[in-house]
């Protein structure tokens, strides 16, 4: 059964989201919304994503549990996040989730999807930043926004393979400043941090997207070691 069965929970749920950024004011820049899952594209200025989804989730679940005499969890799993860094990554990202329905075959085209957030900004509930988007999009092999994400939807290029890994000099610079912001020093060390501190550096660096091989270059630590220092935050995954 489905956490959003018909265009009325929807319709709530969306509802929802705007009420919950009245008091956080977060950006949002894109969403889907499925039938057993959704996807938002959020500024998390404040680290405050944890705090948001959970407000938005506890909401959804006591109208969800009023209206359909429901007990027990809506929402079954920890929700995923993941970092973006680049602009290319940003839209790539962007094109993902607005996709989503096309790849479960709901509609041929991202666009045709009611419950897809418009490029154009002509949206019922006033959820998202469209004028960023279209000004920080720079034409991607010529093309469109809306041609490059029908692109990349005709391609197949709609999974989580898609979703652009940081690069090994991107992630040193990104690794770098956590060191930093965390430990003070400029530069990470098995034998000055502590034990702690360094589980700290690895846990934040997991979470804002630099991946066990570049951290383990990073720290000369085995790409086992810095497994089993990943995060402890139960929103990731």
């Amino acid at each position: 059964m489905g956490i959003f069965r018909n265009t009325k929970d929807k319709e709530v749920f969306l509802n929802i989201i705007r009420r919950v950024q009245l008091i956080y004011n977060f950006q949002l820049f894109a969403y889907c919304i499925m039938g057993n899952h959704y996807h938002l594209l959020i500024k998390d200025a404040g680290k405050q994503l944890p705090e948001i989804i959970g407000l938005i989730q506890e909401i959804y679940a006591i109208y969800y549990n009023a209206k359909y005499n429901h007990s027990g969890a809506v929402f079954m799993r920890p929700f995923k996040s993941k970092p973006v860094y680049t602009m290319g990554h940003f839209f790539s990202v962007l094109s993902y989730i607005l996709n989503n329905p096309v790849k479960a075959g709901f509609s041929y085209e991202y666009c045709e999807y009611k419950w897809n957030s418009p490029l154009t900004g002509y949206e019922k509930y006033n959820l998202t930043d469209y004028l960023y988007i279209n000004t920080y999009y720079k034409p991607i092999a010529g093309l469109s926004l809306h041609e490059y994400i029908l692109k990349r939807s005709a391609s197949k290029l709609i999974s989580d393979l898609e979703i652009e890994p940081l690069s090994d000099k991107d992630a040193k610079k990104l690794f770098n400043y956590i060191v930093k912001d965390i430990s003070g020093y400029n530069h990470f060390s098995l034998d000055i941090m502590t034990k702690d501190t360094q589980e700290k550096i690895i846990a934040e660096a997991q979470y804002q997207g630099v991946n066990t091989r570049q951290i383990a270059k990073f720290t000369n630590l085995s790409q086992s070691s810095v497994y089993r220092m990943k995060s402890r935050k139960s929103y990731i995954q």
